[in-house]
């Protein structure tokens, strides 16, 4: 028999979370200063050879 406690994990898991909240968005109003050197850039992925 294998008895597996995952608590850790889930507290882990949990703190990521948490962190994720708290962070400011990218576009959001009280980072004015950060606004000057935020941006975003989008691109499209290709493959490198063609496949058959």
């Amino acid at each position: 028999m294998v008895t597996m406690d995952l608590q850790e994990n889930l507290r882990g898991i949990e703190r990521q979370i948490e962190q994720v909240r708290q962070a400011l968005a990218p576009d959001d109003p009280g980072d004015e200063d950060d606004a000057a050197e935020a941006s975003m850039a989008v691109t499209w992925l290709a493959p490198a050879r063609r496949y058959r």
